[in-house]
């Protein structure tokens, strides 16, 4: 027996109202959502039954890479999401990293409107935070990518409840993803696309999860799979190194995405506790990965701004050499205190994260603390509507 999530008993609920007007009336048509799937299926119910509810405005490619054919009998039938207008994929399993690449592409290729943005099925997107991110591009040409704020959050269960992943009675989030002070707030906006590169090396900086011009975000994933890179943490430096070589970035203050980081079968997570980031720079082709990446961005560095490529070089390897420097040191410092302690060695993230592990989180129990435009998502993740299944 699992938990899992009854589709049928959450469409007898209607608490969420439907999404307000959309600032920019045409911003529907721009964009389309990019939705990667493997494995977590009751997570990938959670979210499409939350973009039917809230009749989500954006166009949806679905793209499923995943070992069973449980949710294909689901989403290749777009009847039961009548609000949501999806395109749904199938691919072969996600074995491998190239094969996952070579889907990014596949999927991507298939975007027709001018924006695209990324998706996980444990994250909920903000239409608001999207709309005006697209209201910012449209406006300012010389910017890549745009995005609002990105919180990470935890679920915490009901008090009188089983503990499940999927709802709860509260969400709890690091005070550092309220704090304008943090990088994670951090926009690049120097002319220069290698000083832009240069400031994000020593930032926080979330590149994924943005509004990216479909080209752009088209030939990083192109990058990715023709070098079969090393895993997804060297994926997300490729991601900012070409949005950043192509133009400015820019984090408005609007809620984006709330981003669940207790699910279950994270491909991070795995990797981190299979190999931290010391181990993955004596794989052999990481270090090809990384002369490449240097490469390929001095060029478009290069054909964009006309920078000089041996110099764009140098530069772009130094803000490389800043960038694992500061996620090297604070890792190098707890394994020597863990070694003098006599305990065992220790697991390492790969990004500064938001979460440093000294302030109490701050616990979104009660609407009255919410966002206004976080209403909808809080509402939805606090609906107790989980049966078990076989």
């Amino acid at each position: 027996m699992r938990i899992g999530y009854d589709l049928n008993t959450a469409l007898r609920f209607n608490r969420i109202p439907d999404i307000e007007k959309i600032l920019m009336s045409k911003a529907e048509q721009l964009l389309t959502l990019v939705l990667p799937l493997k494995g977590r299926e009751c997570f990938t119910l959670r979210i499409m039954d939350f973009f039917d509810r809230s009749k989500l405005p954006f166009k949806v490619i679905i793209a499923d890479g995943s070992k069973t054919e449980a949710i294909s009998n689901i989403l290749s039938h777009p009847e039961k999401y009548p609000n949501v207008n999806y395109a749904y994929k199938r691919f072969p399993f996600d074995a491998n990293y190239i094969d996952f690449y070579r889907k990014m592409v596949a999927t991507l290729t298939e975007v027709e409107t001018p924006y695209v943005a990324l998706l996980d099925n444990d994250c909920f997107p903000v239409v608001e935070g999207l709309s005006e991110s697209i209201k910012f591009l449209e406006s300012n040409r010389e910017y890549s990518i745009c995005r609002g704020q990105h919180i990470d959050y935890k679920l915490n269960p009901f008090p009188s409840s089983p503990e499940n992943l999927l709802h709860g009675c509260s969400l709890s989030i690091h005070p550092d993803y309220f704090d304008k002070s943090h990088t994670i707030w951090s926009s690049f906006e120097n002319q220069d696309p290698l000083e832009r590169i240069l400031d994000w090396s020593h930032c926080t900086c979330i590149t994924y999860y943005s509004v990216f011009r479909t080209k752009i975000l088209l030939d990083s994933w192109k990058f990715i799979a023709r070098n079969d890179c090393c895993d997804l943490f060297f994926c997300e430096i490729a991601l900012a190194l070409t949005a950043l070589a192509n133009g400015k970035s820019k984090v408005i203050e609007y809620p984006f995405i709330l981003r669940q980081q207790n699910s279950p079968e994270s491909v991070s997570k795995e990797a981190i506790q299979k190999m931290d980031i010391l181990d993955r720079m004596f794989v052999e082709k990481w270090t090809k990965n990384i002369n490449q990446l240097v490469s390929d961005t001095a060029i478009i560095a290069s054909e964009v701004y006309g920078c000089e490529q041996a110099k764009a070089k140098i530069k772009i390897t130094l803000a490389l050499k800043n960038h694992f420097a500061d996620r090297l040191y604070p890792y190098l410092e707890k394994r020597a205190l863990s070694k003098k302690d006599g305990q065992s060695d220790i697991a390492s993230s790969d990004r500064k994260t938001a979460d440093s592990g000294v302030d109490e989180p701050i616990i979104l129990s009660s609407l009255k603390d919410v966002h206004p435009n976080l209403i909808g998502i809080i509402e939805f993740l606090k609906l107790e509507v989980l049966e078990k299944i076989q």
